[in-house]
Protein backbone atom coordinates (compact mmCIF):
# COMPACT_ATOMS: atom_id res chain seq x y z
CA UNK A 1 0.00 0.00 0.00
CA UNK A 2 1.85 3.06 -1.26
CA UNK A 3 -0.53 5.91 -0.43
CA UNK A 4 -3.95 6.98 0.81
CA UNK A 5 -6.12 9.00 -1.60
CA UNK A 6 -8.48 11.73 -0.38
CA UNK A 7 -10.96 13.28 -2.82
CA UNK A 8 -11.99 16.87 -2.03
CA UNK A 9 -15.18 18.28 -3.61
CA UNK A 10 -16.39 21.86 -3.35
CA UNK A 11 -17.58 24.33 -5.96
CA UNK A 12 -15.54 27.06 -4.24
CA UNK A 13 -11.80 26.86 -5.12
CA UNK A 14 -10.82 28.64 -1.90
CA UNK A 15 -12.18 25.84 0.30
CA UNK A 16 -10.41 23.20 -1.81
CA UNK A 17 -7.08 24.96 -1.42
CA UNK A 18 -7.70 25.44 2.31
CA UNK A 19 -8.42 21.73 2.86
CA UNK A 20 -5.40 20.70 0.74
CA UNK A 21 -3.13 22.81 2.95
CA UNK A 22 -4.61 21.39 6.14
CA UNK A 23 -4.14 17.82 4.94
CA UNK A 24 -0.45 18.53 4.26
CA UNK A 25 -0.09 19.11 8.01
CA UNK A 26 -1.33 15.62 8.94
CA UNK A 27 1.43 13.30 10.12
CA UNK A 28 0.77 9.84 8.74
CA UNK A 29 2.87 6.67 8.25
CA UNK A 30 2.27 6.59 4.48
CA UNK A 31 1.80 9.26 1.82
CA UNK A 32 -1.52 11.10 1.61
CA UNK A 33 -2.50 12.25 -1.87
CA UNK A 34 -5.34 14.70 -2.49
CA UNK A 35 -7.46 15.06 -5.63
CA UNK A 36 -9.64 18.19 -5.78
CA UNK A 37 -12.78 18.71 -7.89
CA UNK A 38 -15.22 21.58 -8.27
CA UNK A 39 -17.61 19.41 -10.29
CA UNK A 40 -19.00 16.42 -8.35
CA UNK A 41 -19.64 14.47 -11.54
CA UNK A 42 -15.93 14.63 -12.41
CA UNK A 43 -15.15 13.51 -8.87
CA UNK A 44 -17.57 10.60 -9.22
CA UNK A 45 -15.80 9.43 -12.39
CA UNK A 46 -12.47 9.53 -10.57
CA UNK A 47 -13.86 7.64 -7.55
CA UNK A 48 -15.27 4.94 -9.82
CA UNK A 49 -11.93 4.40 -11.56
CA UNK A 50 -9.56 4.65 -8.57
CA UNK A 51 -9.07 3.05 -5.17
CA UNK A 52 -10.13 6.05 -3.10
CA UNK A 53 -9.90 6.03 0.71
CA UNK A 54 -11.77 9.16 1.74
CA UNK A 55 -14.17 11.69 0.23
CA UNK A 56 -14.71 15.13 1.79
CA UNK A 57 -17.61 16.87 0.05
CA UNK A 58 -19.59 20.01 0.50
CA UNK A 59 -23.35 19.53 0.75
CA UNK A 60 -24.44 22.57 -1.30
CA UNK A 61 -23.20 22.40 -4.91
CA UNK A 62 -24.97 23.51 -8.13
CA UNK A 63 -24.54 20.37 -10.24
CA UNK A 64 -25.22 17.74 -7.58
CA UNK A 65 -25.88 17.93 -3.84
CA UNK A 66 -23.68 16.13 -1.34
CA UNK A 67 -26.59 13.75 -0.61
CA UNK A 68 -26.96 12.85 -4.29
CA UNK A 69 -23.21 12.33 -4.59
CA UNK A 70 -23.21 10.07 -1.53
CA UNK A 71 -25.98 7.93 -3.05
CA UNK A 72 -24.02 7.57 -6.28
CA UNK A 73 -20.81 6.59 -4.48
CA UNK A 74 -22.52 3.97 -2.32
CA UNK A 75 -24.05 2.43 -5.45
CA UNK A 76 -20.62 1.93 -7.00
CA UNK A 77 -19.13 -1.59 -6.70
CA UNK A 78 -16.56 -1.96 -3.89
CA UNK A 79 -17.04 1.61 -2.68
CA UNK A 80 -19.33 0.95 0.28
CA UNK A 81 -16.45 1.26 2.77
CA UNK A 82 -14.94 4.50 1.43
CA UNK A 83 -14.95 7.13 4.18
CA UNK A 84 -17.38 9.94 3.34
CA UNK A 85 -17.24 13.21 5.29
CA UNK A 86 -19.92 15.74 4.45
CA UNK A 87 -19.37 19.45 5.05
CA UNK A 88 -22.63 21.12 6.14
CA UNK A 89 -24.00 24.14 7.94
CA UNK A 90 -23.96 23.90 11.72
CA UNK A 91 -27.73 23.46 12.13
CA UNK A 92 -28.42 21.09 9.19
CA UNK A 93 -29.72 18.25 11.38
CA UNK A 94 -32.17 16.83 8.84
CA UNK A 95 -29.45 16.67 6.22
CA UNK A 96 -27.12 14.89 8.65
CA UNK A 97 -29.77 12.30 9.53
CA UNK A 98 -30.42 11.57 5.86
CA UNK A 99 -26.70 11.38 5.13
CA UNK A 100 -26.13 8.93 7.99
CA UNK A 101 -28.89 6.68 6.67
CA UNK A 102 -27.20 6.69 3.25
CA UNK A 103 -23.83 5.72 4.70
CA UNK A 104 -22.02 8.96 5.57
CA UNK A 105 -19.13 8.38 7.96
CA UNK A 106 -18.87 11.78 9.66
CA UNK A 107 -19.43 15.54 9.27
CA UNK A 108 -17.55 18.82 9.27
CA UNK A 109 -19.17 22.18 9.79
CA UNK A 110 -18.56 25.35 7.80
CA UNK A 111 -16.60 27.41 8.45
CA UNK A 112 -14.10 24.54 8.83
CA UNK A 113 -12.30 24.48 12.17
CA UNK A 114 -8.66 23.44 11.81
CA UNK A 115 -8.60 21.95 15.32
CA UNK A 116 -11.55 19.71 14.39
CA UNK A 117 -10.51 18.97 10.84
CA UNK A 118 -6.99 17.65 11.47
CA UNK A 119 -7.68 15.02 14.18
CA UNK A 120 -10.93 13.90 12.58
CA UNK A 121 -9.39 13.28 9.17
CA UNK A 122 -6.27 11.69 10.70
CA UNK A 123 -8.26 9.33 12.94
CA UNK A 124 -10.59 8.24 10.15
CA UNK A 125 -7.61 7.63 7.87
CA UNK A 126 -6.05 5.44 10.56
CA UNK A 127 -9.22 3.36 10.71
CA UNK A 128 -9.24 3.06 6.93
CA UNK A 129 -5.60 2.00 6.89
CA UNK A 130 -6.21 -0.69 9.51
CA UNK A 131 -9.21 -1.93 7.56
CA UNK A 132 -7.17 -2.21 4.37
CA UNK A 133 -4.28 -3.94 6.14
CA UNK A 134 -6.69 -6.48 7.63
CA UNK A 135 -8.25 -7.01 4.21
CA UNK A 136 -4.82 -7.55 2.68
CA UNK A 137 -3.93 -10.03 5.42
CA UNK A 138 -7.18 -11.88 4.83
CA UNK A 139 -6.51 -12.03 1.09
CA UNK A 140 -2.94 -13.20 1.70
CA UNK A 141 -4.17 -15.86 4.12
CA UNK A 142 -6.77 -17.00 1.60
CA UNK A 143 -4.09 -17.21 -1.09
CA UNK A 144 -1.79 -19.22 1.18
CA UNK A 145 -4.59 -21.61 2.13
CA UNK A 146 -5.57 -22.12 -1.50
CA UNK A 147 -1.94 -22.63 -2.52
CA UNK A 148 -1.35 -25.16 0.27
CA UNK A 149 -4.56 -27.02 -0.57
CA UNK A 150 -3.51 -27.16 -4.21
CA UNK A 151 -0.12 -28.56 -3.21
CA UNK A 152 -1.77 -31.16 -0.99
CA UNK A 153 -4.18 -32.20 -3.75
CA UNK A 154 -1.31 -32.43 -6.25
CA UNK A 155 0.72 -34.51 -3.83
CA UNK A 156 -2.20 -36.80 -3.00
CA UNK A 157 -3.00 -37.21 -6.68
CA UNK A 158 0.55 -38.23 -7.52
CA UNK A 159 0.77 -40.70 -4.63
CA UNK A 160 -2.55 -42.32 -5.58
CA UNK A 161 -1.76 -42.46 -9.29
CA UNK A 162 1.68 -43.94 -8.68
CA UNK A 163 0.21 -46.50 -6.29
CA UNK A 164 -2.48 -47.44 -8.80
CA UNK A 165 0.23 -47.89 -11.42
CA UNK A 166 1.62 -50.82 -9.41
CA UNK A 167 -1.38 -52.94 -10.40
CA UNK A 168 -1.71 -51.58 -13.93
CA UNK A 169 2.01 -52.15 -14.55
CA UNK A 170 1.72 -55.83 -13.69
CA UNK A 171 -1.36 -56.10 -15.89
CA UNK A 172 0.48 -54.48 -18.82
CA UNK A 173 -1.79 -51.47 -18.73
CA UNK A 174 -0.31 -47.99 -18.98
CA UNK A 175 -0.62 -44.74 -17.06
CA UNK A 176 -2.83 -43.07 -19.60
CA UNK A 177 -5.47 -45.78 -19.04
CA UNK A 178 -5.92 -44.97 -15.36
CA UNK A 179 -5.77 -41.24 -16.04
CA UNK A 180 -8.54 -41.59 -18.62
CA UNK A 181 -10.68 -43.75 -16.32
CA UNK A 182 -10.27 -41.09 -13.61
CA UNK A 183 -11.23 -38.29 -16.02
CA UNK A 184 -14.24 -40.16 -17.44
CA UNK A 185 -15.43 -40.90 -13.90
CA UNK A 186 -15.14 -37.27 -12.85
CA UNK A 187 -17.06 -36.10 -15.93
CA UNK A 188 -19.86 -38.63 -15.34
CA UNK A 189 -20.16 -37.56 -11.69
CA UNK A 190 -20.42 -33.92 -12.74
CA UNK A 191 -23.02 -34.68 -15.39
CA UNK A 192 -25.06 -36.64 -12.83
CA UNK A 193 -25.20 -33.51 -10.68
CA UNK A 194 -22.92 -34.58 -7.85
CA UNK A 195 -20.90 -31.96 -5.99
CA UNK A 196 -17.51 -30.84 -7.20
CA UNK A 197 -16.05 -32.36 -4.03
CA UNK A 198 -17.52 -35.77 -4.95
CA UNK A 199 -16.25 -35.40 -8.53
CA UNK A 200 -12.74 -34.59 -7.31
CA UNK A 201 -12.80 -37.53 -4.90
CA UNK A 202 -13.87 -40.01 -7.56
CA UNK A 203 -11.16 -38.63 -9.86
CA UNK A 204 -8.57 -39.56 -7.22
CA UNK A 205 -10.22 -42.82 -6.14
CA UNK A 206 -10.99 -44.33 -9.56
CA UNK A 207 -7.35 -45.13 -10.48
CA UNK A 208 -7.20 -47.56 -7.54
CA UNK A 209 -10.04 -49.74 -8.86
CA UNK A 210 -7.70 -52.61 -9.85
CA UNK A 211 -5.11 -52.24 -7.07
CA UNK A 212 -6.03 -55.75 -5.90
CA UNK A 213 -4.44 -57.23 -9.02
CA UNK A 214 -1.07 -57.05 -7.30
CA UNK A 215 -2.29 -60.10 -5.37
CA UNK A 216 -3.07 -62.17 -8.50
CA UNK A 217 -0.36 -64.63 -9.68
CA UNK A 218 1.44 -63.69 -12.90
CA UNK A 219 0.50 -66.95 -14.63
CA UNK A 220 -3.15 -65.87 -14.39
CA UNK A 221 -2.85 -62.11 -14.61
CA UNK A 222 -0.62 -62.20 -17.70
CA UNK A 223 -2.06 -65.27 -19.38
CA UNK A 224 -2.38 -64.66 -23.12
CA UNK A 225 -5.29 -67.00 -23.64
CA UNK A 226 -8.73 -67.33 -22.10
CA UNK A 227 -8.83 -68.09 -18.38
CA UNK A 228 -10.18 -71.41 -17.18
CA UNK A 229 -13.16 -71.30 -14.80
CA UNK A 230 -10.81 -72.01 -11.90
CA UNK A 231 -8.42 -69.27 -12.97
CA UNK A 232 -11.27 -66.80 -13.40
CA UNK A 233 -12.40 -67.47 -9.83
CA UNK A 234 -8.92 -66.52 -8.66
CA UNK A 235 -8.94 -63.42 -10.89
CA UNK A 236 -12.24 -62.30 -9.37
CA UNK A 237 -10.54 -62.14 -5.98
CA UNK A 238 -8.71 -58.96 -7.04
CA UNK A 239 -11.79 -57.05 -5.94
CA UNK A 240 -11.48 -58.46 -2.42
CA UNK A 241 -7.72 -57.98 -2.30
CA UNK A 242 -8.13 -54.38 -3.39
CA UNK A 243 -10.73 -53.75 -0.71
CA UNK A 244 -8.51 -55.28 1.98
CA UNK A 245 -5.61 -53.07 0.93
CA UNK A 246 -7.73 -49.92 1.17
CA UNK A 247 -10.27 -50.72 3.91
CA UNK A 248 -10.48 -49.01 7.31
CA UNK A 249 -8.81 -45.81 6.13
CA UNK A 250 -9.70 -42.53 7.80
CA UNK A 251 -9.12 -40.71 4.50
CA UNK A 252 -12.34 -40.02 2.58
CA UNK A 253 -10.84 -40.63 -0.86
CA UNK A 254 -9.36 -43.98 0.21
CA UNK A 255 -12.71 -45.00 1.72
CA UNK A 256 -14.32 -44.30 -1.66
CA UNK A 257 -11.51 -46.17 -3.44
CA UNK A 258 -12.11 -49.21 -1.23
CA UNK A 259 -15.78 -49.31 -2.29
CA UNK A 260 -14.83 -48.93 -5.94
CA UNK A 261 -12.22 -51.69 -5.74
CA UNK A 262 -14.72 -54.10 -4.15
CA UNK A 263 -17.81 -53.35 -6.22
CA UNK A 264 -16.71 -52.15 -9.68
CA UNK A 265 -17.37 -55.60 -11.22
CA UNK A 266 -20.92 -55.79 -9.87
CA UNK A 267 -23.56 -55.61 -12.61
CA UNK A 268 -26.84 -53.68 -12.55
CA UNK A 269 -28.81 -56.91 -13.17
CA UNK A 270 -27.07 -58.85 -10.39
CA UNK A 271 -24.83 -61.02 -12.59
CA UNK A 272 -21.55 -59.46 -11.45
CA UNK A 273 -19.11 -60.31 -8.64
CA UNK A 274 -18.06 -60.69 -5.87
CA UNK A 275 -21.54 -60.45 -4.25
CA UNK A 276 -24.00 -60.39 -7.13
CA UNK A 277 -25.48 -57.08 -5.99
CA UNK A 278 -28.29 -55.49 -8.00
CA UNK A 279 -29.19 -51.95 -9.01
CA UNK A 280 -28.72 -49.33 -6.34
CA UNK A 281 -27.34 -51.89 -3.91
CA UNK A 282 -24.10 -51.17 -5.77
CA UNK A 283 -22.47 -47.91 -4.56
CA UNK A 284 -22.83 -45.18 -7.17
CA UNK A 285 -19.10 -44.53 -7.30
CA UNK A 286 -18.54 -48.14 -8.33
CA UNK A 287 -21.33 -47.94 -10.93
CA UNK A 288 -19.68 -44.86 -12.44
CA UNK A 289 -16.19 -46.36 -12.55
CA UNK A 290 -17.57 -49.57 -14.04
CA UNK A 291 -18.72 -47.69 -17.15
CA UNK A 292 -15.53 -45.63 -17.37
CA UNK A 293 -13.24 -48.66 -16.94
CA UNK A 294 -15.03 -50.91 -19.44
CA UNK A 295 -15.18 -48.12 -22.01
CA UNK A 296 -11.44 -47.58 -21.88
CA UNK A 297 -10.33 -51.22 -21.35
CA UNK A 298 -12.21 -52.52 -24.38
CA UNK A 299 -10.24 -50.14 -26.60
CA UNK A 300 -6.90 -51.24 -25.16
CA UNK A 301 -4.78 -53.71 -27.12
CA UNK A 302 -3.96 -56.68 -24.86
CA UNK A 303 -1.88 -59.84 -25.43
CA UNK A 304 -5.07 -61.88 -25.73
CA UNK A 305 -7.28 -59.42 -27.68
CA UNK A 306 -7.40 -56.60 -30.17
CA UNK A 307 -8.62 -53.16 -29.20
CA UNK A 308 -12.20 -52.29 -30.15
CA UNK A 309 -13.13 -49.27 -32.22
CA UNK A 310 -14.53 -46.39 -30.19
CA UNK A 311 -17.96 -46.46 -31.89
CA UNK A 312 -18.27 -50.19 -31.19
CA UNK A 313 -17.54 -49.58 -27.50
CA UNK A 314 -20.17 -46.86 -27.27
CA UNK A 315 -22.66 -49.29 -28.82
CA UNK A 316 -21.65 -51.97 -26.30
CA UNK A 317 -22.19 -49.56 -23.40
CA UNK A 318 -25.59 -48.57 -24.82
CA UNK A 319 -26.69 -52.18 -25.33
CA UNK A 320 -25.75 -53.11 -21.77
CA UNK A 321 -27.75 -50.36 -20.06
CA UNK A 322 -29.95 -52.07 -17.49
CA UNK A 323 -27.86 -55.24 -17.75
CA UNK A 324 -24.25 -54.62 -16.91
CA UNK A 325 -24.55 -50.88 -16.32
CA UNK A 326 -26.79 -48.38 -14.51
CA UNK A 327 -29.17 -47.04 -17.24
CA UNK A 328 -29.03 -43.50 -15.88
CA UNK A 329 -25.23 -43.47 -15.97
CA UNK A 330 -25.23 -44.89 -19.49
CA UNK A 331 -27.65 -42.18 -20.61
CA UNK A 332 -25.39 -39.45 -19.21
CA UNK A 333 -22.31 -41.13 -20.67
CA UNK A 334 -23.76 -41.40 -24.17
CA UNK A 335 -25.00 -37.80 -24.08
CA UNK A 336 -21.46 -36.74 -23.14
CA UNK A 337 -19.93 -38.58 -26.10
CA UNK A 338 -18.12 -35.55 -27.54
CA UNK A 339 -16.53 -34.70 -24.19
CA UNK A 340 -15.57 -38.35 -23.62
CA UNK A 341 -13.86 -38.53 -27.00
CA UNK A 342 -12.07 -35.25 -26.30
CA UNK A 343 -10.70 -36.67 -23.04
CA UNK A 344 -9.60 -39.83 -24.87
CA UNK A 345 -7.75 -37.81 -27.49
CA UNK A 346 -6.11 -35.47 -24.99
CA UNK A 347 -4.91 -38.36 -22.80
CA UNK A 348 -3.77 -40.63 -25.61
CA UNK A 349 -0.13 -39.82 -24.81
CA UNK A 350 1.41 -41.38 -21.72
CA UNK A 351 0.93 -39.38 -18.55
CA UNK A 352 4.22 -37.74 -17.39
CA UNK A 353 3.84 -39.32 -13.95
CA UNK A 354 4.29 -42.74 -15.50
CA UNK A 355 6.82 -42.17 -18.27
CA UNK A 356 9.50 -43.95 -16.21
CA UNK A 357 7.25 -46.89 -15.33
CA UNK A 358 6.14 -48.13 -18.74
CA UNK A 359 6.74 -51.80 -19.47
CA UNK A 360 8.78 -50.97 -22.56
CA UNK A 361 11.26 -48.92 -20.51
CA UNK A 362 11.41 -50.71 -17.17
CA UNK A 363 14.66 -52.56 -17.93
CA UNK A 364 16.49 -49.46 -19.16
CA UNK A 365 19.08 -48.04 -16.77
CA UNK A 366 17.84 -44.66 -15.46
CA UNK A 367 19.91 -41.57 -16.14
CA UNK A 368 21.89 -40.73 -12.98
Amino acid sequence: MEKMIIVLIDDQPFFLIFMEELIKQIEFPIQIETKSFQNPEDALDFIEENDVDMVISDYVMPEMSGIELLKEIRNLPDRESVIFIMVTAEHARNIKREALQLGATDFLTKPIDKLEFLPKVRNLLRLRLKEKLLQNKAELLKYEIERNLKEIKTRDKEIILRLSMAAEFRDEMTGDHIERVASYSKLIAQKLGYSESFAEDIYLAAPLHDIGKIGIPDNILKKKGKLTPEEFEIMKKHTIYGYRLLANSKVKVIQMAAKIALFHHENWDGTGYPYGLKGKEIPVEARIVSVADVFDALQEVRPYKKGWKTEKVFEFIRENAGKKFDPKIVDVFIKSKDEIIKIKEELSVEHPYFSSLLNTEIDNLPTP
